[in-house]
């Protein structure tokens, strides 16, 4: 469950947007619409924690984890499709912090590096790290994408680049 009371958001002493309030349970789907520069991606940068807000709160369960599809892909240029979701869903920092503490463990399995190896492990669970390729060309599919992971993203249409990005959304292992 997400719970929004009361929340503000000001940037330079101006106010973007104040007193929202709304609750999102279970089961419910949820559509964020209006014109721009109206305060949607400073709402949802406020409630994923990316951006500080100025007043209310913000309540979810321990399990909630919030997605922002990027809007521009020019960080990513030079790498590809493969290269940019794996980094976007956390995945690439996960598996290499795995290996790496798989190694360690190997050459030295005291009870810190045990626990060290707990950590990692729960969180190479979590973001569905073993299953992360399937996930990659589900969602790809399922955006009308029938492009190769190996794909540079500079060589994508805008068009592509905005699916490429509602992808790497869908490869995430998110509640919201």
């Amino acid at each position: 469950m997400l719970s929004i009371e009361n929340l503000g958001v000001e940037i330079d002493n101006s106010s973007i947007f104040s007193n929202v309030s709304f609750d999102i349970i279970s089961g419910d789907k949820v559509g964020l619409i209006g014109d721009n520069g109206v305060g949607k991606s400073s709402l949802l940068k406020a409630i994923s924690g990316e951006n500080p807000h100025s007043t209310g709160n913000i309540v979810k369960t321990k399990e909630i984890e919030i997605s922002l599809m990027p809007q521009d892909l020019n960080k990513w240029i030079d790498n590809t499709v493969y290269d940019f979701i794996a980094e976007f869903t956390g995945v690439k920092e996960t598996k290499e912090k795995f290996n790496e503490s798989c190694e360690s463990l190997s050459e030295n399995s005291n009870s810190k590096q045990l626990l060290i190896y707990e950590d990692i492990f729960n969180k190479y669970k979590r973001l569905g790290v073993a299953d992360f390729e399937i996930r990659l060309h589900k969602s790809l599919h399922n955006v009308g994408l029938d492009i190769s992971p190996d794909t540079y993203i500079r060589d994508l249409s805008g068009g592509q680049k905005t699916r490429v990005a509602l992808s790497a959304v869908l490869s995430q292992v998110n509640k919201l």
